[in-house]
């Protein structure tokens, strides 16, 4: 059976920056664990809104629940009160 197919992903948090190659479609939780991280979730259904965090996709940026969201490209994470800059327009 073929290896899953994996990202980067970089957490950036107040500890400074975590990077890992994430299997695709894990969510960004499991990621975090993975590095030793905790985002703090209350209900991991999505709903509470407790595990909020920034990803940065490319130009995008957004704020998502890390406890749904699954890694399906590589990822830029703002977690905690690490200071978060959209990038500047074209």
């Amino acid at each position: 059976m073929p290896e899953p197919f994996k990202h980067l992903v970089r957490f950036h948090t107040e500890q400074g920056l975590h990077t890992l190659e994430v299997p695709e479609y894990d969510t960004l939780c499991r990621a975090a664990i993975q590095c030793g991280l905790t985002i703090p979730t209350d209900c991991r259904h999505g709903i509470c809104g407790t595990c909020e965090v920034f990803i940065q996709t490319g130009p995008d940026c957004l704020t998502v629940r890390a406890c749904i969201t699954l890694v399906d490209q590589p990822m830029e994470v703002f977690a905690g009160d690490t200071m978060w800059t959209p990038p500047a327009p074209p």
